[in-house]
């Protein structure tokens, strides 16, 4: 019995085939690809708004502990004491004068007012403002003995952490003096010689418990971090600097601060207009300063959009930049609490 089987070889696809199987594999590739860039754009965005919110809520830390620290020198807040500075010379960068604890810069186009302190006045971006903050600086300490004349060694148990050459300030709430230590030890206290000072005698020889700490100065201010991003676009940051001149990058992506001082006409503690720093410096009125408005613009440091995004800031609206970054307008309302020490 013969069997006939008659077998089919697979001759290859046809043309209208192959077309179609390789159109359908360029779709499901174009569609992962627009997934993944749709997820990529997704991480980008969030990403920018977390480094906003990062940078932004950090900036408003450090700004508002300092501001609120302006003028503490552990008295009660009934005094108003105007200290005595001795010390010479004073460091470049200290600019707060003998009538307030809190020093501000307006920004004038490429200048401000008043003049910035020499430490910074090449680095500040401009159109930016600065702030300036004066204080004791940690705990203070007490002094241990009374001092039999005004030129004698101030004692203070453990030193309260001055070494030589730094500034210090000692108070007994009603009289303050600001003087550099020329010597500290254990067994002789701090000196005050001629040799770092204007004179070795201090306004008065205070009594035992007289309130003794290292002075502290933090100025504020927008600076080029000097780095770039991805786009090759200058990364601004807020920057710090303290007494002895050491200068810290705080938060990058901080490109404006504008800040605007509460002055206080009737004396109700409560502010009843807000002035820039020059208009406050020229009445000479830093010590009605009750509350300080500190107006931030942060961004995204990388354009992370896909056009320009327009942003509020400082009272304009609708302002469109040149890049891509995101942008948030960042307003700190500052209470200054320590107003008793005219530092």
């Amino acid at each position: 019995m013969k069997i006939n089987i008659n077998i089919k070889r697979q001759a290859g696809l046809t043309l209208m085939e192959f077309m179609i199987g390789t159109a359908l594999s360029l779709l499901i590739l174009l569609s992962l690809a627009e997934l993944f860039n749709n997820h990529r754009l997704t991480y980008l965005l969030q990403h920018g708004l977390s480094r906003i919110q990062e940078n932004g809520r950090f900036a408003q830390y450090i700004i508002s502990k300092n501001v609120r620290m302006a003028g503490y020198q552990g008295c009660d807040a009934s005094g108003g004491v105007t200290p005595n500075i001795i010390a010479d010379p004073m460091p470049v960068n200290f600019d707060i004068s003998t009538t307030g604890n809190i020093q501000g810069y307006n920004s004038n186009s490429s200048t401000w007012s008043p003049a910035l302190p020499t430490a910074i006045e090449d680095s500040v971006v401009t159109g930016t403002d600065v702030i300036s903050i004066s204080f004791m600086e940690g705990t203070p300490d007490l002094s241990t003995t009374k001092m039999a004349v005004a030129t004698s060694n101030i004692t203070v148990n453990g030193r309260a952490n001055i070494e030589a050459n730094d500034i210090v300030m000692v108070t007994d709430c009603e009289y303050a003096d600001i003087f550099r230590a020329t010597a500290v030890s254990d067994s002789t206290g701090i000196s005050h010689s001629d040799s770092g000072n204007t004179t070795a005698s201090l306004s008065q020889a205070y009594q035992a418990n007289a309130i003794v700490g290292k002075l502290a100065l933090e100025t504020f201010y927008i600076k080029d971090s000097g780095r770039t991003n991805a786009q090759g676009n200058a990364i601004f940051s807020l920057f710090s600097i303290d007494i002895d001149g050491n200068e810290s990058e705080l938060a990058e992506g901080i490109e404006d601060m504008q800040i605007t001082y509460g002055r206080d006409t009737d004396g109700d503690f409560v502010a009843d207009t807000y002035e820039t720093a020059d208009a406050i410096d020229t009445a000479n009125n830093w010590s009605q300063v009750k509350t300080i408005k500190i107006s931030l613009l942060v961004n995204s440091v990388e354009e992370v959009a896909l056009i320009p995004q327009n942003y509020y800031y400082n009272g304009v609206s609708n302002i469109t930049p040149t890049d891509k970054k995101l942008r948030k307008h960042w307003d700190i309302f500052i209470t200054v609490r320590n107003k008793q020490l005219g530092l």
